[in-house]
């Protein structure tokens, strides 16, 4: 079968053309709807951002008032009361009672000694002599004994600190200091042998302490 050739189309004509209808608007690509999207995106958030400024700097409601930190209270604290003057004199009593004693005179050392001392000076050197005189009693928990130094006489009292069977160790107390010839107080410590009683003397000097020693018979 043959089919008839008909005349090509003129330019501008043909079946996908009607004649005098305006060409069909151009196709939107995607890129523009990108960019929308985007702009659209910045500008909400610059309102919220906005919008929380806004509220920082006080346009919300006040936050609740901070409250002061209690303090522990610490229970009061009892004062103890004044003593009575009869309870301060009664102390002061017992602070200048002389020491009491500790032991007693061994049998050995009854009796009156007396000899001659030599006093040495806190560096050890030579100081002086002075005659002693001791009145022991045995079983006693005391003494006596008197100083003869340079024309002077000085006494004390002596209490037992410590004793043995040959031994025995005292503290003096000076009732008479021959005008401030003696110190107020110190250390005798007695041993005793067939040879006699020998006596050691300790007291402080405002140097140091100052020894003595001697055998008395």
């Amino acid at each position: 079968m043959n089919y008839p050739q008909g005349q090509p189309y003129p330019p501008h004509q043909g079946p996908q053309w009607s004649p005098g209808a305006p060409p069909p608007p151009p196709r939107k690509g995607r890129t523009g709807t990108v960019l929308l999207s985007i702009g659209l995106a910045i500008i909400v958030g610059l309102v919220v951002a906005i919008i929380v400024v806004l509220n920082n700097r006080g346009g919300g409601e006040p936050g609740p008032t901070p409250q002061p930190t209690p303090q522990p209270t610490e229970p009061a604290q009892e004062r103890p009361e004044p003593s009575s003057p009869g309870e301060s004199d009664n102390n002061d009593d017992d602070d200048a009672a002389a020491p009491e004693g500790d032991g007693e005179v061994p049998e050995a050392m009854a009796g009156t000694w007396s000899g001659t001392m030599t006093q040495y000076d806190p560096e050890g050197d030579e100081a002086g002599t002075w005659d002693l005189t001791v009145v022991l009693e045995s079983g006693a928990d005391d003494g006596t004994a008197t100083l003869d130094i340079d024309g002077a006489t000085c006494t004390w009292d002596l209490v037992v600190t410590t004793s043995g069977e040959d031994d025995l160790d005292m503290e003096y107390t000076t009732t008479d200091d021959g005008d401030g010839l003696c110190t107020a107080s110190g250390f005798v410590h007695f041993i005793v042998d067939p040879n006699g009683l020998h006596t050691g003397v300790s007291t402080e000097w405002p140097t140091g302490i100052s020894t003595s020693s001697g055998t008395l018979r």
